[in-house]
Parts: structure tokens; sequence; C-alpha cells
């Protein structure tokens, strides 16, 4: 039925059950071998583990186990932080193109809405890359590199993998191309965008110091690719995991022959719940160690893409601000409005040095007090009800 098929697999979904069901099932009919044989086989029933084996192994696996989901766990969580970082500087860049650059005509404009579109597309370009994708086969990446020439919009069933990575595993040197491929398209954007920074500088429409933040933003998104590269293509030493694997199997199948003489039947459980906390952990380890993914516990790099997505949809959105707007009108009470005065009636009535005065008093006023306080210039005073009144000593 399928409402209770449904109803499984939101109970299993994030756990690692669905990965190690098989071999949890294999050692219960294994740990059922042993015991027949130990009440049936004549001779057998004297077999029985020592102690301190199954400790040995059991402190030898328990450190095995320790390393490797730590190891796993921070390959996860530098991924976590580095699309965290990514966000950042896509948003400062984003910032300082649509706002500090100046547009002196519509073709600027039309530049660095371009330019956006090829921020937009960055995390986008980078998550189908890690996931050993083209992004190009995708319309959600199309729809922003438009610009693109065509030679970049090659299928990648003609192209083939160029990340010499296929299916998780690290391909053989011999079986890499000896040529550059248009895959790696994150790279070409972050060369793209690049190019515009020298287009900036060539027609001054930034000062130097915005020009060196734009310039530090585009070599961060160079070195969080690389490390990005880095967790994909560095997986866990071939020799180190074969070895754990070996040390668990040695494990779980030396644990019935220990708990059958006590327990008998009830071992076959035991042996089970055995497995399936030690595979479990094992099985964690190697979920999260290339977090980019489509399993259940991957990191949400869609999620991550639409938040930084947004981020420059909110920044096209907003109307530029002018100061004058925002900050002087009656509805700014940069004193509270307790004070009374609002922003535009203090810049017409106050002197500079009555409104340095007002701030002041009002730096010393605890708001949950209602005493009343004077100053020694008699300039500013608070009466009880938290009205300020304004006694200025010369007109304005």
């Amino acid at each position: 039925m399928w409402w209770l098929r449904r109803k499984v697999n939101d109970m299993l979904y994030g756990t690692v059950i669905k990965r190690i069901w098989k071999k949890i099932i294999l050692v219960c009919l294994y740990a059922f071998g042993v015991v027949y044989a130990y009440h049936n086989v004549p001779g057998i029933e004297g077999l029985k583990f020592k102690l301190n084996l199954v400790e040995i192994l059991g402190i030898v696996t328990g450190l095995l186990l320790v390393f490797r989901t730590q190891i796993a766990y921070d390959r996860y969580w530098e991924g976590r932080n580095l699309w965290s970082k990514m966000g950042s500087c896509i948003g400062t860049l984003a910032r300082l193109v649509w706002i500090s650059a100046k547009a002196r005509d519509a073709k600027d404009v039309v530049e660095k809405k371009t330019i956006m579109n090829l921020l937009s597309a960055f995390p986008l370009a980078t998550k189908h890359y890690l996931r050993d994708e083209y992004a190009q086969e995708f319309e959600e990446v199309r729809e922003y590199l438009s610009v693109f020439p065509e030679a970049l919009h090659k299928p990648a069933s003609a192209q083939g993998n160029q990340n010499g990575v296929a299916n998780g595993k690290i391909k053989p040197v011999d079986e890499l191309p000896n040529f550059v491929a248009p895959s790696n398209v994150p790279s070409i954007i972050v060369y793209y965008i690049g190019s515009y920074m020298d287009l900036l500088i060539e027609r001054n429409m930034v000062d130097r110091n915005v020009m060196r933040i734009l310039q530090d933003n585009v070599t961060e998104l160079e070195d969080i690719l690389a490390a990005l590269e880095k967790i994909l293509r560095t997986p866990m030493p071939l020799a180190y995991s074969l070895h754990l694997e070996h040390c668990l199997h040695i494990y779980v199948m030396a644990l019935p022959f220990q708990l059958v003489h006590a327990m008998s039947w009830y071992c076959i459980p035991i042996a089970g719940i055995a497995c399936f906390a030690i595979l479990g952990i094992l099985g964690i380890g190697a979920e999260i160690e290339n977090p980019f993914g489509y399993d259940d516990n991957d990191l949400p790099l869609d999620d991550f893409c639409k938040s930084i997505i947004n981020e420059i949809r909110l920044i096209l959105n907003l109307r530029l601000p002018k100061q004058d707007e925002w900050m002087i009108n009656s509805k700014n009470f940069p004193c509270g409005r307790g004070c009374g005065l609002n922003a535009l009636e203090m810049s017409k009535t106050l002197t500079i040095n009555q409104m340095y005065e007002l701030i002041r008093q009002q730096a010393l006023v605890d708001p949950s007090h209602d005493n009343e306080m004077k100053t020694s210039r008699n300039s500013v005073s608070i009466i009880s009800n938290g009205k300020w009144d304004i006694f200025p000593e010369t007109e304005p």
C-alpha cells in the first residue's frame, strides 16, 4: 500500500538504515548459523572466543571509527563554511557593482546587470560542478549564462567527464583528458567577472578602495572553488578505509561466538543491534565525507543557491537610497520619539552644539526612570513624562 510505503520512507529519512540493512540481515543470519551449530553440531559447543579478544577488537575498532567519523565531519563542516563564505563574497560583489560602480549610460547598466546574472549563476554552476554535472545542461543555469559563447554550450555527453571524478571515485591519471574542456563553468564565470573588473578600472567607474575590495572578493571566489574541489577530489585513503572495514567485519563475526555460550538464541538480536550501531557509524562517515550530492544528509545546496540568488534580487529591486529621503524627514527620530523632535525639525531649529548636547544628555538617561534631569547649561532638560524640552541659550 502506497501510504504505508510513504510512512516508512518518512520514518527512515536521513537515517543510515537504508545503507546498511542488508548487512544487518546477513549478520543476523550468520549469528543464527552459529547458534544452530552450537546446539546441534557435536563438539562445537566448546568453541567460544575469549573475552579479551573481543575487547581488544572493540578498542581498536572504536579508535578507528572515531578517527574516521571525525575526518568525515570535518569535511562536511568545511564544505558548509565555504558555502557561507561564497554567499558573503557574492553579496559584497553584487552590492558594490550595483551601487558603487557609477553608470553613465544605458550600456553601463546593461553591463552591470550582466555581471549580476553571472554572480547569480556562480553558486548554481558550482553546485552542478561538485555533483559532476555539466551546468549548461540545466535550465536554471542557462537562464543566467546566455552571455557565454556557443563553444561553452557543448553538451556533457560530447565532452565526457572532465572533473576527474566519476560516481564519487577518483579517475586514474591515464584516463584523464590531455586538454581543457569547458566543464568547469564556475571557473569560467570568475574569469568573466575578473575581466569586468579590469573594465571598471579602465573606465574609472569606481574608486581605488572599492576596486581593491572587488578584486579581493573575486580572488576569494577562486579560493573557495579550489577548496571545494579539494574536498571533492580527496577521498579517504583506500588502505585506511579497507583496514577499518576488515576490522569491523572481524569484530562482528567474532561477537556471536562470544555471546552464544551465555545468551544462546538471544545473541541473534544482540548481534544485529551491535551490527547496526557499529556499521551505522561507518555508514554515517561514508555518507557525509562528500557532502555535495543528493543524499538525505548532504548539504542543502539548492537552498544555499536560492538564498544567494534572492539576496541578489533584493539588491536589484531596491532603489538607490538618497540620504535626504530616509535621514532628514519627519519620520526619523534620531533621539527617540520621547524627544518630541524629528530629524527635519532638529536640522532646522538646533545648532550643532545644541544637537551634541541633546545627544549627550540622552545618553545619560536611563529609559526605565522618569526622574527629572537638568543639565548644567540649562540648554536641555528632561521632564517627568519623558518628553524633551529644548531651551536654547541663543537663537539657532
